[in-house]
């Protein structure tokens, strides 16, 4: 299990931050879903540009910047099931 190490490093900070009264739990929400929107837009637009390279006929740049939206993709979901 691959993501085992992240999960646990989620897990941690998420309880250290929400140990802490320093933010409230609203703000602390908001930021979180701030980071899902960051990585849910870069994970569409390297699908846009992979579409555009495959448009123009560069389909081994197109795999490799698909490859990294997927990563980016899969790294989201992980976030998000922990």
């Amino acid at each position: 299990m691959a993501n085992v190490p992240i999960r646990e490093k989620v897990k941690r900070i998420m309880s250290s931050a929400s140990d802490g009264s320093r933010y409230s739990e609203t703000s602390k929400r908001a930021g979180l879903y701030i980071l899902y929107t960051l990585f849910a837009a870069a994970a569409l637009l390297l699908a846009a540009l992979a579409a555009g390279l495959v448009q123009t006929g560069h389909y081994i740049g197109s795999a490799v910047v698909l490859l990294a939206g997927a990563a980016i993709g899969y790294v989201l979901v992980q976030l998000i099931r922990a």
